[in-house]
């Protein structure tokens, strides 16, 4: 465990002239985990959670381009994304409609970051075990939806 310093100097003019006050005091530095904001989501490592301990409303996964894909939400407040090894967490806001789909739900996962860094899920009603990527464009990406694998509603 690292010490530092902590040196105090107190300046205070009077009558007389300059008074200096200095005190030393030796302060344990601890080691402390860096914390990454991402709008106000969380990431955590793949088998820690943030998200309550109770069961995910959804849950739908997928392997993408050798990537494995995992999206659980819990009634449509909180959400976790896993790509591989990362995992991110934190607060989700939905949206209906979806192109020719007024009944579509999309998923705004980080949507307090701006539009173009906003991270996009669409649940379209004529395939609603599947659960598609929306790109910068607004357009579905059909290539690598995600499957339904659990609903507790």
């Amino acid at each position: 465990m690292k010490k530092i310093v902590l040196a105090v100097i107190i300046v205070g003019l009077g009558v007389g002239g300059v008074v200096y006050l200095v005190t030393h005091k030796s302060v344990p530095v601890q080691q402390i985990t860096p914390v990454v904001v991402d709008s106000g989501n969380e990431e955590v490592a793949p088998n820690e959670t943030a998200v309550a301990s109770n069961a995910p409303t959804e849950r739908y996964s997928a392997q993408v381009d050798r990537v494995k894909v995992i999206f659980e939400q819990w009634d449509y407040t909180r959400y976790r994304l896993q790509t591989n090894e990362l995992v991110r967490e934190g607060e989700m806001n939905s949206e209906r409609g979806f192109g020719d789909d007024p009944d579509a739900t999309v998923y705004v996962l980080n949507w307090q970051a701006p539009e173009g860094e906003q991270i996009r899920y669409v649940r379209l009603t004529t395939e609603p075990g599947y659960l598609y990527a929306v790109d910068g464009n607004q357009n579905s990406v059909k290539s690598g939806r995600l499957v339904l694998e659990d609903s507790l509603d």
